[in-house]
């Protein structure tokens, strides 16, 4: 019998472990918890020292014993250990008819955070009714079980962590607070009990909310001065306006950090939204998106569009955006300067996908304050042509020294204006990525242009255009893929410096898919058959 001690929960494991007869050598040993004791806030297994488990590992087969013998009672809860909580929790989300247990864990949650979201890829209602379930019994309560500690359900997902991450940091966070309240405790409010903080994102679509955020504002609308709920992110897909007001008026604006639009009714009710959109004063991400065309064409007077687009653009002052995305947004020609002025902070990140700019919205991007500190510029399918792009030099001058993203696929960039901006573009000294595949460069430009590129030290992912392939027959495709990819290669600051470098021909005739070539990868099959 051996003895592991998992530092963090305070957690004794001593587990007993059987081999399975009907494995295989290369299988791992099946492990049988013959006995659960709880004792000092720490449990105890018999475990055979031929495993070779981790703590982590012993922790995650303990949770899962504990939910296939069903030996958990409500009141063993309160003598579990910390440090086995979260992956008991998850075992209990991800596992079905466990509502009773998640309900009785979320009444004894020893932490501060509970990053519910983030063990629920898809909304589950039943798992978010027996969280409320469990919220419930103590919200009502004078008298909290001891060690219940919950101020945040989050059902926000999150990438960027995983659930046991975001559990542990929320502690750590917390005990920082706890030493700040100290300090505050002649506060009128410190006596008062402190409202449960719920996240949640705000996703609308056609039909409003859904049944899952329909359940959490209903619960929470019951339960004023004990729950606040806070969205963060809004995301509106072709919702009617009335429903947007409806469900606007139910949440706090000015928690909003990140909206998102996609409207196909035109200006006219994105006209309306605005007046909700100047009162997000914590906004940093704004996304408009495919706002519909056909209503001005049709039934909206120049005039009146006109109207419209500056009541709309004119709220833009009152935000203080970091990222700004428009994309195929046709009121932008030739107001992009009554946009950009509107913003009175630096922009990190601007996206114009698919936009119609003149040569005045260039000069306006290359002179507003809001571009000046930019680290990512995407002007993906927009059509550059026709355009003078002087100013476009003069505005990779500008932000040499913090560009780290430029994307410029498919612009229509021709090998004079690509000469005139290169200068300009070898300056950008943080540049990490680019790309400017779907543009009809020649080859002797790409040379240029990749001599320019290498003496950029940070650039590390790189694609760009090879010439239209249509003409060759089969056989010769892959042939003269080659002959220019050894030409082009050849060149200085190529794949050798850790670099990925892809260069991509226009849509095959036959399959549809972008012909492209890079060492790691094969060629489109068709030039093959």
């Amino acid at each position: 019998m051996a003895t592991v001690t998992v530092p963090r929960g305070e957690l004794e494991v001593v587990q007993d472990v059987a081999s399975n007869p009907d494995s295989g050598t290369s299988s791992e040993p099946s492990v049988s918890f013959t006995s659960l004791r709880f004792s000092s806030g720490k449990i105890f297994y018999t475990w055979n020292e031929t495993s070779t488990y981790s703590p982590p590992r012993l922790l995650k087969l303990a949770a899962q014993s504990l939910l296939r013998n069903e030996v958990l009672r409500g009141s063993d809860l309160e003598d579990l250990p910390a440090g086995l909580f979260p992956l008991l929790f998850m075992e209990a989300v991800a596992t079905k008819d466990q509502e009773s247990l998640i309900k009785a864990m979320v009444q004894a949650w020893p932490f501060t955070h509970l990053p519910l979201g983030n063990l629920m890829p898809i909304p589950n209602e039943k798992i978010l009714k027996a969280t409320l379930d469990g919220l419930d019994m103590l919200l009502f309560q004078k008298v909290h079980p001891r060690r219940w500690k919950m101020e945040v359900l989050d059902l926000r997902q999150n990438a960027k962590q995983d659930f046991c991450s975001l559990v542990w940091s929320g502690a750590r966070d917390a005990c920082s607070a706890k030493v700040t309240r100290q300090t505050m405790e002649g506060s009128p409010n410190m006596g008062k009990k402190q409202p449960l903080k719920v996240f949640a994102d705000l996703c609308l679509a056609e039909q409003g909310l859904s049944k899952f955020l329909s359940c959490l504002f209903g619960w929470a609308e019951q339960r004023k001065g004990l729950v606040h709920v806070h969205c963060t992110m809004l995301q509106i897909l072709t919702t009617p306006i009335h429903l947007v007001r409806e469900i606007l008026q139910m949440v706090g604006l000015d928690f909003f950090e990140e909206v998102d639009v996609c409207w196909e009714f035109g200006l006219t009710i994105l006209a309306e939204f605005a007046p909700y959109l100047s009162q997000m004063s914590n906004l940093r991400k704004l996304h408009l998106g495919n706002i519909g065309v056909i209503h001005f064409t049709n039934y909206t007077s120049p005039e009146r569009k006109e109207e419209l687009a500056v009541q709309f653009i004119s709220q833009f002052q009152n935000l203080n955006l970091q990222k700004l995305h428009l994309c195929t947004l046709s009121f932008l020609k030739g107001r992009l300067d009554q946009c950009l002025r509107c913003l009175k902070t630096p922009l990190q990140t601007l996206k114009l996908e698919s936009c119609f700019l003149t040569d005045s919205d260039m000069i306006s991007l290359s002179q507003c304050l809001c571009t000046s500190q930019l680290k990512r510029l995407d002007l993906s399918g927009t059509y550059l042509a026709n355009l003078n792009l002087e100013p476009f030099q003069h505005l990779l001058e500008r932000v040499a020294k913090t560009l780290t993203f430029l994307i410029l696929i498919k612009c229509g960039i021709t090998d004079t204006q690509l000469s005139a901006f290169l200068p300009a573009l070898s300056r950008c000294v943080r540049l990490e990525y680019l790309e400017l595949y779907g543009n009809p460069i020649s080859e002797a430009a790409q040379e240029r242009l990749r001599h320019h590129t290498a003496k950029l030290s940070r650039l590390r992912f790189e694609t760009y255009p090879l010439p239209m392939m249509g003409h060759y027959k089969k056989g010769a495709r892959r042939t003269r893929f080659v002959q220019i990819e050894s030409k082009l290669s050849g060149t200085p600051g190529d794949l050798g410096q850790s670099k990925m470098v892809t260069y991509y021909t226009y849509p095959c005739y036959e399959c549809g898919t972008w012909q492209f070539y890079h060492p790691q990868y094969p060629f489109c099959k068709c030039m093959f058959d």
